[in-house]
């Protein structure tokens, strides 16, 4: 009996360390009642008390299809008014066709601790989803009954076919964060280059084994586990003449460079220098102009026939080349014998 107990009590610990991090909905630790002001930025008119996201690979068997699985868990403190903003939550959502992302499970609260405490659960009635673009949708909702103190907490899963595009974990936002984790499990057969962007380092960072954690019909597949973790994060300061915020956002990237398929064969997605140059080198719109030959020689003709040494021939050629380059800026999709027989004409 003794020897049962103890191989349970093994197998609870292994699961204990397999299991996603994520903190318990709607439970609060007395370092979210007490917080007050974040001592590192006093100025914030709110703070992320704690963040939690994970993407995985699952099987839809009702569609036969690969679909990425991202969930998003968000506990946040309002400290006044001016931090109001932060209950307004908008999730955006790709789609090319009929491939398309969408939100599933989402759960949202706003708790207020002045006098007795009170629970605002949000109104799903509340949620709804904008058609902004071609290929964007925007799911929106606002957090009810909010006040100076009041902590909101949301969680969703979004599910994706975009392969490609593994879920961005940004670690930075316009207010500090207290705690921020991200844990990424990937297939054997997915290899992902991983980049850590911006000037923050990781004050943890975790890996390990997931023995058959994605599964296809027929065919187990062993996942890397990996988990970013970082602690009392600084609030992102957009500055002038910032070309994007995205790109200093201390933030971890996953680009997708190739997948092995079951038959043994690999498909490249991240190419080398090598393979770049020669694609664009066969593409017609750069490599296929570059191999064209004599395409100015029978202008020269006309062009050159007031010139009568080889300074003005020169002359002549340059302000060509000049005024071509000058049209061109204004005709990006000009066909090109129209653009050379209007310099033509031109005095």
């Amino acid at each position: 009996m003794l020897r049962i107990i103890l191989l349970f009590s093994c197998f609870l610990a292994i699961a204990d360390q397999l299991r996603a991090q994520d903190f318990s909905f709607g439970i609060l630790t007395n370092e979210d009642l007490t917080t007050e002001k974040y001592s590192l930025d006093s100025i914030s008119d709110a703070v992320v008390l704690r963040e939690y996201g994970r993407t995985a690979f699952q099987f839809d068997d009702s569609k036969g299809e690969i679909t990425l699985v991202f969930t998003h868990h968000k506990r946040v403190k309002i400290f006044n008014k001016e931090g109001v903003d932060h209950a307004n939550i908008v999730i955006p959502l790709y789609k090319d066709g009929n491939r398309k992302e969408y939100i599933e499970d989402i759960k949202a609260v706003t708790i207020n601790l002045k006098g007795k405490t009170k629970e605002t659960l949000l109104d799903s009635k509340k949620i709804y989803t904008e058609n902004y673009s071609k290929y964007l949708d925007l799911t929106k909702f606002t957090m009810p009954d909010i006040q100076d103190g009041s902590i909101i907490e949301f969680s969703y899963r979004l599910v994706s076919p975009r392969l490609y595009n593994f879920k961005t974990w940004e670690f930075q936002d316009r207010i500090p964060k207290l705690y921020s984790e991200y844990e990424a499990i990937i297939p054997a057969t997915y290899n992902y280059n991983v980049v850590l962007r911006g000037t923050l380092k990781l004050s943890e960072q975790k890996s390990s084994l997931l023995r058959e954690g994605f599964r296809l019909p027929g065919w187990p597949i062993d996942c890397s586990r990996m988990i970013y973790i970082m602690k009392n994060v600084p609030a992102f300061i957009e500055e002038d003449h910032m070309t994007a915020a995205s790109n200093f956002k201390s933030a971890v990237y996953f680009e997708l460079a190739d997948v092995y398929l079951r038959s043994g064969s690999r498909h490249s997605y991240t190419k080398e220098w090598k393979n770049v140059d020669k694609e664009l080198l066969l593409a017609k719109e750069l490599g296929g102009q570059m191999k064209q030959r004599d395409e100015f020689k029978r202008l020269l003709p006309d062009l050159l026939k007031q010139t009568h040494d080889e300074l003005s021939k020169a002359k002549a050629v340059y302000h060509f080349v000049n005024r071509h380059a000058q049209f061109m800026n204004t005709v990006h999709s000009a066909d090109l014998s129209k653009v050379v027989f209007s310099l033509k004409e031109e005095p």
